[in-house]
């Protein structure tokens, strides 16, 4: 597609293994092209995907400052530093994979970012024991 669409500017990598078809996409990317390869997957293989060639991160994580470091962390050299930061971080983006929307709207309205936490039908809103 990027041989024939000259207007694609990014690809988001979403496939599993993450890493390994990143390598891919970017070794696929033909003829001189400047295409930026991202990582989705809502960043749960954030560092690993960096390393394979992922430009930085496509995810709706509540806390996108986190990503920012992570990603700070590797273009500065500093796996270690991306390491601990994604380290520390990991449950959270693991517990807010949860199906639906209701984790990450709680957690922009507990930061300020959005003021309801309501998730439109058929999802539903946090349930008060995974609020707790």
């Amino acid at each position: 597609m990027v041989r024939e669409i000259p207007a694609i500017a990014g690809i988001k990598g979403e496939a599993l293994p993450s890493p390994q078809r990143i390598v891919a996409m970017v070794a696929g990317i033909a003829g001189g092209r400047t295409v930026t390869v991202l990582t989705r997957l809502d960043a749960l293989y954030g560092p690993f995907d960096l390393e394979h060639g992922s430009a930085g991160f496509n995810t709706r994580f509540a806390f996108p400052e986190v990503l920012m470091a992570i990603l700070r962390g590797h273009r500065a050299g500093c796996a270690a530093d991306a390491y601990a930061i994604f380290t520390r971080f990991l449950p959270l983006l693991v517990f807010e994979q949860q199906p639906g929307l209701a984790i990450r709207k709680e957690l922009l309205r507990l930061r300020g970012v959005i003021t309801s936490n309501r998730v439109r039908h058929p999802g539903a809103t946090i349930d008060a024991a995974t609020n707790a």
